[in-house]
C-alpha cells in the first residue's frame, strides 16, 4: 500500500515538473531571449498571438450570454408582471439554457 503512494506521487511530481518545463513563456521570462533563437522566438509569438485572440473571442462570448440572460430575465419579469405567465416561463426556460 505504501508503495502505490510513493509512485503516486512520484507520478505527480514528475508531471509538475514536466509542465513546467514545457511552459515556454515563462522560460523566456526566466532566461530572456538570448537563451533562444530567432525561429523559436517567432513561433512563440504566433502562440501567443493565438491565445490572445482566443481569449478575445471567448471574452466576446461571455459578453454575448451575459447580455441575453438579462434581456430573458427582464422580459420574464416583465412577462409576469402584465399576467403573460406562459411567456413568462418560457424565458425563465432560456436562462440555463444560454448560461450553460
Amino acid at each position: 500500500m505504501q508503495l502505490f503512494k510513493r509512485t503516486d506521487h512520484l507520478d505527480r511530481s514528475l508531471l509538475r515538473i514536466e509542465q513546467a518545463v514545457n511552459d515556454d513563456l515563462a522560460l523566456l521570462l526566466e532566461f530572456g531571449p538570448d537563451y533562444f533563437e530567432t525561429h523559436e522566438l517567432y513561433s512563440f509569438l504566433h502562440k501567443l498571438d493565438d491565445q490572445t485572440e482566443k481569449v478575445f473571442f471567448l471574452r466576446r462570448m461571455l459578453i454575448a450570454t451575459g447580455f441575453i440572460v438579462v434581456i430573458c430575465l427582464v422580459t420574464a419579469i416583465y412577462s409576469f408582471m402584465t399576467d403573460h405567465l406562459l411567456f413568462g416561463y418560457i424565458f425563465l426556460f432560456f436562462i440555463p439554457v444560454f448560461a450553460g
